[in-house]
């Protein structure tokens, strides 16, 4: 229920800058592995999407490198059909894990944000 509700805000949010005259801009929205395995989310978030008038291209999910590890074959339907509707995912605290670079080459896989640990002292 919280990850609809901030979903819905990001997209109300969305809306507001654009009726405002304001350039289009990129909000990402962290949410769980476990949005990913319900059945309706996709279809939630497109809801949300038309509800609000909201681009999909402005909407950007984020899951952790440990979320994307772990997904199952219906995860993977579900990023699949994000990419299809024009979202993209980003893959957040990436380099804490053990995950394979594979992971990388799924479509909806747009951003990579490196965890601050990885990169510190290089």
């Amino acid at each position: 229920a919280v990850g609809a509700w901030v979903i819905d805000a990001a997209c109300r949010q969305i809306r507001a800058w654009l009726d405002a005259g304001l350039p289009m801009l990129r909000v990402a929205v962290n949410i769980s592995a476990s949005h990913l395995r319900h059945l309706q989310f996709v279809e939630d978030l497109r809801t949300t999407l038309q509800q609000h008038r909201c681009p999909p291209e402005a909407l950007m999910i984020e899951l952790t490198e440990s979320a994307i590890l772990h997904i199952g074959e219906r995860s993977r339907h579900t990023l699949a059909a994000l990419h299809e509707l024009g979202i993209g995912v980003a893959v957040d605290d990436f380099g804490t894990g053990y995950s394979s670079l594979a992971y990388l080459k799924l479509p909806a896989i747009r951003t990579i944000k490196i965890d601050q640990s990885f990169v510190n002292g290089l």
